[in-house]
């Protein structure tokens, strides 16, 4: 039988009314209230076709399930690989075009900078909305309405290769401590970018100081002032500093994200911050490759709790779709139980529809979601391209030696984010 599907609000004179707050905010308690339904005995059936671009990760996850809704409602989906970091690029400067995406697979810190140059359409949800976490809603969710069906929820964590280590101290000054036994090439590998940073892999170290991007409001959802200046950042550029080229040398810009998995995976070291994607999936991942290996939480660097950056992904509609009646339908479908739980099974991520995440057992990503738990949600404001280029720049010139005074490039920083807004 045929399941019941939302569609646009155009089609059959209905509305969802969503009193969430801002997905630029960082709010965490969104609700759904379904506005009437109009009365019909049938709803307008499906035609045509879609076009969805999906980055390489997702594609194979994907094959099947737009295989089923095709063969459930006469729609096929054609899908286009894409680099994951040109999707949203060229989607802002493509979408809108003839032979743009119905559908686009994006993070939710897209959301801000899509909704704010037009080109995603709300989103129905139907009977799906009260199966997708709160968080998730949240995170796609801007001025009351939703933009994004999130479907898979990540974030990094600590992996130990227990055959070199089998117990991990509670801080991160003991952790590399125990190098001074072990003689590792690292006592642990954090990616870098030699020219940009990685102020994603960095984070739950520099939370543990304290500080954050943006500071918050009373009720969590964040305001766009910087979060990470005053004495605690100061004590996070001295700790960048010390840890970089000119001290201990094992956080440096050649330590790229292939470097890191490749040193981690030939036991040059013990330790990886990183995240599923490396760690389970297809052959040559961590588990895959016969690695003994456990997810743990980042320790703490500068004595507060470690948060990492909780990212959702999802899934977005074309403003301009020629099908928009398709691809609302479509984009709610990957909300259901039944397809996240498909998409976990295939993709390795975890769910964010609670249904499908209750089932989850592998013991992985269970290790990811318990590291996660003091997680916090990616901000979506629309400047936040230039605000992660402009504080992944800055702590890898602290790190790589090229900042003759930390404190003081840290502080600019903040006067540099501060001025985006």
């Amino acid at each position: 039988m045929r399941r019941s599907i939302p569609i646009v609000a155009a089609a059959l004179g209905l509305g969802l009314a969503l009193t969430a707050c801002s997905g630029d905010t960082g709010s965490k308690n969104p609700t759904t209230t379904p506005a009437p339904q109009a009365t019909t005995s049938e709803a307008p059936k499906l035609s045509g076709e879609l076009s969805m671009w999906v980055d390489e990760e997702r594609i194979k996850d994907l094959k099947g399930v737009a295989a089923d809704f095709e063969a459930e409602y006469g729609v096929k989906v054609n899908l286009t690989q894409k680099a994951f970091g040109d999707i949203k690029t060229d989607f802002i400067s493509q979408g809108a075009q003839e032979g743009g995406p119905d559908v686009v697979v994006g993070a939710n810190d897209w959301t801000g900078e899509l909704v704010a140059n037009g080109l995603v359409a709300p989103i129905q949800l139907g009977d799906a909305a009260s199966e997708l976490s709160d968080g998730g809603k949240a995170a796609f969710s801007n001025e009351g309405a939703l933009y994004g069906v999130p479907y898979a929820v990540e974030n990094i964590a600590l992996i130990r290769n227990n055959e070199i280590v089998k117990d991990t101290p509670e801080t991160f000054e003991e952790l590399l401590k125990q190098n001074d036994e072990l003689k590792k090439d690292y006592p642990i590998v954090v990616q870098q970018d030699a020219k940009n940073g990685d102020a994603y892999h960095l984070y739950p170290l520099m939370t543990s100081f304290g500080i954050s991007f943006f500071k918050q409001a009373e009720d969590g959802t964040y305001i766009t002032e910087a979060g990470f200046g005053g004495e605690q950042g100061t004590k996070f550029a001295d700790w960048l500093a010390a840890q970089g080229k000119g001290g201990a040398g094992w956080l440096s810009g050649d330590i790229s994200g292939d470097v890191a998995a490749s040193a981690f995976r030939e036991g040059k070291t013990p330790y990886i911050v990183t995240g599923p994607w490396n760690v389970v999936g297809d052959k040559g991942r961590f588990v895959e490759s016969g690695m003994d290996v456990s997810v743990l939480p980042v320790p703490s660097a500068g004595g507060d709790v470690s948060r990492p950056f909780a990212g959702f992904q999802g899934f977005f509609v074309n403003a301009t779709s020629k099908n928009a009646l398709a691809a609302n339908a479509f984009a709610a479908y990957l909300g259901t139980s039944d397809v996240q739980t498909k998409l976990y099974k295939e993709g390795g991520r975890i769910p964010v529809n609670t249904v499908s995440a209750a089932a989850v057992d592998d013991p992985i990503l269970k290790g990811f979601a318990e590291a996660g738990v003091n997680a916090v949600p990616q901000p979506g404001f629309k400047e936040m391209d230039a605000v992660w280029g402009a504080i992944g720049s800055a702590q890898i010139q602290i790190i790589d030696g090229k900042a003759k005074d930390p404190a003081k490039t840290w502080s600019d920083l903040a006067n540099t984010v501060n001025g985006l807004f």
